[in-house]
């Protein structure tokens, strides 16, 4: 098992096997880079994780409940009623 964990580890510092990557070097790998960062890189990244955001909020309100407004004088009384 340890030797596996070498070996993988080990793989990754060889310059040989990150230079690998064909689609890095063609015009495609360039034209998808140069899409991706592009200047609505923030836009696309932050459309991206607005779907977990919402979702994770609506976990939360689900779990924890909504905010309640505390009122300080409430008409309702824990006190019996005198006439009954």
């Amino acid at each position: 098992m340890r030797l596996k964990i070498v070996i993988y580890l080990f793989s990754f510092f060889i310059p040989s096997i990150t230079l690998a990557c064909s689609l890095c070097t063609t015009k495609t790998g360039t034209e998808v880079r140069a899409a991706i960062f592009n200047h609505n890189f923030l836009l696309n990244l932050f459309s991206l994780f607005l779907p977990f955001i919402f979702f994770i909020v609506i976990a939360f309100v689900i779990y924890y409940g909504l905010p309640s407004r505390s009122c300080k004088s409430s008409k309702l009384s824990d006190e019996p009623l005198e006439g009954k």
